[in-house]
């Protein structure tokens, strides 16, 4: 127990006046707030550095210290002690709104929208460095100031978190298919508008799938096909609005049979085959025909998980690229006041594959940039986005280009030599000791060297409740982990009783899973985890 302890409070004005005015009203504050227990008394300091200094390292305060240390006096300017103390205080819910700790303990803001400039950023680290839990936390941090926010992920590290906050979480699966046709929501009132707004998104989606497997003849024959596809999309959502039914593209690929058969040309003929595995009785028809089930246009929160999707590849990347036109049919429909934020996980899946893969993530870029949103992404390493050689793909280079904030985790060694060897960034000595000896095993917080364009380079911990880590961690001991603090906290609650503390563990975590309607199995996982959670807190 604490008998004697240091209570620094700082205390500012811009004239003597003003500072001793101050200084009375905090000293009645505090004595009004510590009546009942009487001992809370705040006296001006002769010194506070050497205080601050003494509570950052791990000992005790002595008699010794009382005695001696404290009555030497030194003196330093505000400016110079306010970056070492550790605050508490309220916030007005404006300014930065995502909060982190420097090595030495002082705050550090970050804000995306803070300037008119790129708004974009993005992040890269391996397996375990806590990438996938840092977009999570960002997720929360916009979404809890007020803003809207639409994610891709993989792995189910953003499920739980979704179903807390209330949002839309969608997770497709090859068993249960459900319906992404972009083109359901198209009526006789709306279609010139959703022409004019998404006519060249459609025409792009129906080449990559339809296009020549063969890079270079799908090159030659893109601007051929894609004026085609222009027409042929305008006319078959004119006959389908004037017969009250919904267009899908299997209408498509029977114009272009028509086509070839008319103009006797190979190449409409060729394309229509191409477009097979989307249309009647093709392998994936089910995702695209009739009435599209996905309904986010009036969504402020809705993520895709592809992670039961993941080896299906050319699915996969199909939805990725037609959920981009959902989240835009919602943003189009939404406040333009309100701050936007699209984060893309795992993009290392879709970033190098393939030029035709890259111009489908390069058209959901430029598609949420007109919407003045803030992209981010995140992959594994640097090499994911820049070669070692410093050679980039065409998204690779975009995203380097417009970025504002970099997030860099822990690396392997070939993403190091490609960070480093790129010469993107400029790097001191200190820079890479930094880089090279980031915490690898962090409890409760993800710490990231994080680079501002303008050239400020800091390392960041970002620390995570426990519940928050509990909702998004995919790491069972980590899951652990995180429960015991939620444990103990309703201990100090109950004043020790450890049945009504464990029950209300039980409830807080119930809560969350309730949430999760109609995911049966990932129910029982949860309920499993949780069981052997309550197991190790016994």
């Amino acid at each position: 127990v604490f008998y004697k302890t240091d209570l620094v409070v700082l205390v500012a004005g811009s004239t003597k006046k003003e500072l001793e005015e101050n200084v009375t009203s905090i000293k009645i504050q505090w004595k009004q707030g510590s009546e009942e227990s009487g001992r809370i008394f705040l006296e001006v300091a002769s010194n506070v550095q050497m205080p601050l200094f003494l509570s950052s390292l791990p000992l005790g305060l002595t008699d010794e210290y009382f005695s001696k240390i404290q009555d030497t006096c030194y003196f330093w300017t505000a400016d110079s002690i306010s970056q070492l103390i550790p605050m508490a205080a309220d916030w007005q819910g404006n300014g930065n709104n995502i909060l982190g700790i420097g090595r030495r303990g002082g705050l550090i803001g970050l804000d995306f929208f803070a300037d008119s400039g790129s708004k974009n950023w993005y992040s890269f680290g391996t397996t375990g460095s806590g990438k996938s839990n840092l977009i999570s936390w960002l997720i929360l941090c916009d979404y809890a100031r007020g803003g809207r926010e639409f994610s891709i992920d993989v792995g189910g590290s953003q499920e739980f978190l979704f179903y807390f906050l209330g949002g839309d979480f969608l997770q497709p699966q090859s068993d249960k298919p459900v319906s992404f046709n972009p083109f359901s929501s198209i009526t006789k009132e709306n279609m010139d508008e959703q022409l004019e707004k998404y006519l060249s998104f459609f025409v792009a989606f129906m080449y990559i799938v339809g296009g020549n497997k063969n890079q270079t003849q799908y090159e030659r024959e893109q601007k051929f096909i894609e004026g085609e596809l222009s027409k042929v999309i305008i006319e078959e959502l004119t006959d389908a609005v004037n017969e009250n039914r919904i267009m899908e593209a299997t209408d498509v690929q029977k114009s272009f049979f028509e086509l070839a058969e008319k103009k006797n040309d190979k190449r409409y003929s060729d394309f229509a085959i191409g477009m097979t595995s989307i249309c009647k009785g093709g392998r994936y028809y089910s995702f695209f025909k009739g009435k599209s089930d996905i309904n986010v246009s009036n969504s402020n929160l809705a993520c895709l998980d592809i992670t039961k999707i993941q080896e299906e590849t050319e699915l996969r990347d199909y939805l990725v690229f037609i959920i981009t036109y959902f989240y835009s049919e919602a943003v189009y429909k939404g406040d333009n006041t309100v701050r936007i934020g699209f984060k893309i996980d795992e993009l290392h899946r879709h970033i190098g594959e393939s030029p035709r893969i890259e111009k489908e993530a390069d058209v959901a870029f430029r598609t949420y940039r007109k919407h003045n949103g803030s992209v981010g992404t995140g992959t594994q390493g640097f090499n994911d986005y820049i070669k070692q050689d410093g050679q980039a793909s065409k998204l690779g280079e975009s995203i380097i280009t417009n970025y504002s904030f970099a997030f860099i985790g822990k690396q392997t060694e070939e993403g190091s030599n490609a960070l480093i060897g790129s010469k993107r960034f400029s790097f001191s000595d200190v820079d890479l000791s930094v880089l090279s000896n980031s915490n690898t095993t962090p409890v409760g917080y993800r710490e990231f060297f994080v680079i501002h364009n303008s050239g400020i380079k800091v390392p960041i911990k970002f620390i995570l409740p426990p519940f928050f880590l509990w909702l998004i961690t995919t790491d069972a001991e980590e899951k652990e982990m995180a429960l015991r603090p939620i444990f103990n906290r309703y201990m100090q609650v109950t004043g020790g009783d450890k049945r009504e503390s464990v029950s209300r563990a039980i409830d807080l975590i119930l809560k969350t899973i309730d949430m999760a309607k109609e995911q049966g199995k990932d129910k029982k996982q949860a309920l499993a985890i949780l069981v052997e959670n309550l197991e190790i807190i016994r």
